[in-house]
């Protein structure tokens, strides 16, 4: 199929000596002598049945077959060139395999992610996110690491704790403006509280706020921590959240913060990876870059 086509050293010296106009300049590019460069481009000549080079004039310069034959020379050394560089890229890049939740992923690890590929560009990070937010099988899963929820109690396992939540009731700004407006823990009767796998939160957050009499079952129970937030965000409710997840929301007004009082949860986020991990370089320097986005954050390590 390739027979007609003379081969690729042929063509690079070629566009060497072109782009040179020097059989001299294109020798001690090449590393060898003018003669050899001669040689090349004359059995190149000899194979196309035309000359590519007006040898009388100095500098030399192309034929109008030279002229006709040098742009497609270049754009076939360029994309060679290119692929080449492409699969070196591919071969040399350090894969990091990280399991997150849509809580972490979607609220916190998204809005900084893009600074960890500012700062290393050579990690291909493919992130995988799961509807299980339990402690995972890394040799089944072909995990790297993960981030898991919980108390951080886990056995053979290497258990860094990220971020707790610090919970507090937000809304819609639209529900301040309403008939009946929110100015006290009291106010919240008058409205749905949107509750995340449990009313405990809200049990808890109105025992602290002061006001245990105060009815919270009730409102829908949702079990996904996106959903209540969105719909917190449209207006539904009033939802108990973790700051930690809803500041972006916060900052651009979609969301309100309605009082100061917070509720720590004991639980928290945490980042969990085999023992062995930390020997791959790859695993080492993302674990530092999290650890670095939580400077407050309390470390306790379980082995």
């Amino acid at each position: 199929m390739w027979d007609d086509l003379p081969s690729l050293e042929l063509l690079r010296t070629f566009e060497i000596v072109a782009r040179h106009q020097s059989f001299t300049g294109a020798a001690s590019e090449l590393h060898i002598t003018q003669a050899a460069v001669s040689h090349q481009i004359r059995t190149l000549e000899e194979f196309l049945g035309y000359r590519l080079f007006i040898r009388k004039e100095r500098p030399i310069s192309l034929t109008p077959e030279g002229q006709v034959l040098l742009p497609q020379v270049l754009s076939g050394l360029q994309g060679i060139k290119a692929a080449l560089d492409q699969l070196q890229e591919e071969a040399t890049a350090e894969t990091l395999v990280v399991r997150v939740g849509p809580m972490f992923g979607a609220n916190w690890l998204a809005q900084r992610i893009g600074g960890f590929y500012r700062l290393h560009p050579e990690v291909s990070l493919q992130l995988k996110i799961t509807l299980i937010d339990t402690l995972p099988d890394f040799v089944r899963e072909k995990l790297d690491v993960a981030v898991v929820w919980g108390d951080g109690h886990w056995e053979d396992v290497a258990v860094e704790r990220l971020l707790p939540l610090s919970y507090t009731p937000v809304c819609s700004p639209d529900l301040l403006r309403a008939e009946q407006p929110i100015h006290g823990p009291e106010d919240l009767k008058n409205y749905p509280l949107l509750h995340g796998y449990s009313y405990d939160e809200w049990k808890n957050w109105l025992k602290r706020a002061g006001k245990p009499y105060l009815p919270c079952r009730r409102g829908p129970v949702i079990d996904d921590f996106n959903v209540v937030m969105n719909s917190a965000i449209d207006g539904q409710g009033v939802a108990l959240c973790g700051l930690e997840m809803v500041r972006k929301h916060l900052e651009a007004g979609r969301l309100v913060q309605l009082f100061e009082t917070t509720i720590t949860s004991e639980e928290a986020f945490h980042l969990v990876y085999p023992e062995s991990a930390l020997e791959r370089e790859v695993v080492r320097v993302f674990r530092d870059w999290l650890l670095s986005m939580i400077p407050d954050r309390q470390n306790q390590k379980f082995i």
